[in-house]
């Protein structure tokens, strides 16, 4: 342990030497690289991403200050069912009142560097699956999850929906030997009843031949597309339909790609940032109202513990690898017995 630390020791003193007496680059690198850093907390520029003020594209509408809201319409309900749930992360405020937590919806990967991707199906279906996960395609009025991230899945779930419907229809309706049985003091035609004679939002009628099933069916599935498009634009930028659209594809979403992560010549640890509360860092996520912001912390957050004053290290190596390992090969194009053979044998 001894030798580990005075190696460590070393390390970090030859990266510091090295920033305070590296040269200026000459000629000076070309592009948006800044062309010489001496010191993280004296010289280093503030990261590009800020530097030149960028925004965040991803056709996605996403409401942080909405989501730390506890007092946002309906949260408390929500809430109260996820609060039991340890991996929801929702936390107590000194007041009674229930709050989603940053870590409800980021979580890190498995190496403790960066955050997992959101997926619906993992961190929103929770509170969305009746606003968002579902279609009202029962004609008794229920809902039925759909799936997310394929409007041709959402289609193929919506068709087989209505074709089960239809059959079921069908197979309630009066044979041909009651067809003509009146009923009495109605004259409307006898019905076989079940348990599936329950009050019905809109009764599926029973059809006289295939044709009328097929336009009742089409119907009802363009209702069900309509209501499923309208969703999906309450997150989703970019719905457009498709021009000579096919039945199993009547719009198209443009995909999310949202990035994975915005400082990308640089390595970051969350985990090594865990005693710290997110919001010490990421101070405008609780009042942000748009996808369009960047909520990474400025440079100058970053300062106020990786400085000599404060102590924590600031070597060019703790945040920059000089070899890329994501550019390496895989395979080299030795076998075996020419890797275990004595250098300079034949």
């Amino acid at each position: 342990m001894r030798w580990a630390l005075i190696a460590i020791g070393l390390a970090a003193g030859v990266a510091a030497a090295w920033v305070v007496a590296r040269p200026r680059v000459d000629p000076p690198v070309s592009g948006r690289i800044v062309n010489t850093v001496t010191s993280f907390w004296r010289d280093h520029p503030e990261w590009e991403v800020l530097r030149e003020g960028r925004y965040d594209a991803t056709p996605i509408l996403l409401n942080h200050a909405r989501h730390m809201d506890p007092d946002a319409p309906g949260m408390q309900a929500y809430l109260a069912d996820l609060v039991k749930d340890p991996r929801a992360h929702v936390q107590r405020l000194p007041d009674g009142r229930l709050s989603m937590s940053c870590a409800s919806c980021h979580v890190q990967d498995s190496a403790g560097r960066n955050m997992r991707p959101i997926r619906f199906d993992t961190h929103c279906i929770a509170c969305h699956s009746d606003d968002l996960g579902s279609v009202e395609i029962d004609p008794r009025g229920e809902r039925m999850p759909v799936p997310h991230g394929s409007v041709a899945h959402v289609v193929e779930r919506i068709d087989g929906a209505l074709a089960l419907w239809a059959l079921r229809a069908r197979a309630e309706s009066p044979d041909a030997d009651d067809a003509a049985e009146p009923e009495e003091d109605t004259g409307r035609r006898r019905r076989r009843a079940g348990p599936s004679e329950a009050p019905r939002a809109e009764a599926v009628p029973a059809f006289a031949s295939g044709a009328e099933a097929d336009a009742w069916i089409a119907e009802r599935r363009d209702r069900a597309l309509r209501r499923v498009e309208t969703s999906c634009a309450k997150c989703h930028v970019g719905i457009e339909p498709v021009p000579d659209a096919s039945p199993g594809e009547p719009f198209r979403i443009e995909p999310p790609r949202i990035p994975d992560r915005w400082l990308t010549r640089a390595v970051f640890s969350h985990h090594s940032h865990t005693m710290l509360s997110c919001v010490a860092c990421h101070i405008d996520a609780p009042t942000s109202v748009s996808t369009r912001d960047i909520l990474l912390p400025g440079i100058m957050s970053c300062r106020e513990c990786h400085s000599p004053s404060a102590g924590a290290p600031s070597s060019c190596v703790l945040c920059h690898t000089y070899h890329d390992r994501s550019l390496d090969v895989q395979g080299g194009e030795l076998t075996i017995p020419e890797f275990l053979r004595p250098r300079g044998a034949q």
